[in-house]
């Protein structure tokens, strides 16, 4: 499913275009990058404008909202070790 991503998030966290692969923590509902896992996400670029492309059955499992964009919260900013993502 193609969801908006914000800018500035994007580059805060290091993200470059390309596939990351995620896991999900069942119970908070975050996408965590990781080294190796069965779920691709793809960032990619449209019109001057950021997407990512993530699996529907994660989407309609895991979104907080509507389900239409991909939140990205970069370690700078959080304090934690990893960047997280929330489908909003």
């Amino acid at each position: 499913m193609k969801l908006k991503v914000r800018r500035n998030e994007f580059e805060r966290a290091g993200l470059k275009e390309g596939v990351y692969f995620v896991e999900v923590v069942e119970d908070i509902d975050e996408l965590r990058i990781v080294d190796k896992s069965d779920v691709p996400i793809r960032f990619y670029s449209e019109n001057g404008k950021i997407f990512a492309d993530v699996p529907d059955d994660v989407v309609q499992k895991h979104k907080l909202f509507n389900g239409e964009e991909l939140e990205i919260i970069s370690p700078k900013d959080s304090g934690w070790k990893h960047i997280a993502m929330y489908i909003i």
